[in-house]
């Protein structure tokens, strides 16, 4: 499933939110550690929201369908984690307003899930959440266009990126299955 696929099943829910707000407080939840069912994830991002989520069937496997990819891809240890962001038809304004929603809500996700931001984190934990903040905050200055803007953006979006597969790695560790002693 991607940006736009997602954006299609809120926009059947009615939601006011946009498919990368969504995404992002599901990566947040998981980095967290949220380990509830699938179905559940949605409901707290719709409680998160204010909204009523009164999902059809098909509604609700799309939205189990993203919770089941964001998990494995969260997890991958081929690094296939990708943000859920407008593609690069759409204009560089509107793609880094939604880095910085991607961002802010991927923090509201994972304090909702009970990470604490001042407490003490493993690893680089803390100085990638200051990052985080730091790009949630990010406005893009339409009036003073650079050339190099596209190339900023996608790095800063690997950086992103990238950042979220650490962070959970540092907050999930993977526990190597016990080898078998003969």
């Amino acid at each position: 499933m991607n940006f736009d696929s997602l954006q299609s099943v809120l926009t059947e829910l009615s939601s006011k939110y946009h498919a990368s707000e969504w995404h992002g407080v599901l990566c947040g939840l998981l980095c967290a550690g949220h380990q509830g069912p699938a179905g559940q994830w949605y409901e707290i991002v719709a409680e998160i929201n204010s909204e009523a989520v009164t999902a059809d069937e098909r509604v609700r496997s799309a939205l189990d369908k993203i919770y089941k990819q964001t998990r494995m891809q969260l997890n991958d240890v081929d690094l296939g984690f990708q943000l859920l962001l407008p593609g690069d038809n759409v204009p560089l304004a509107d793609r880094t307003a939604a880095l910085s929603r991607w961002c802010e809500s991927f923090l509201y996700g994972l304090s909702y899930g009970g990470v604490d931001r001042q407490a003490k984190l493993p690893g680089d934990a803390s100085e990638t959440l200051a990052d985080l903040v730091e790009i949630s905050r990010f406005e893009f200055d339409a009036n003073s266009i650079d050339p190099d803007d596209e190339y900023h953006y996608a790095e800063l979006v690997e950086y992103v990126r990238v950042a979220i597969m650490l962070l959970n790695e540092e907050l999930n560790p993977v526990v190597p299955a016990r080898q078998k002693l003969h």
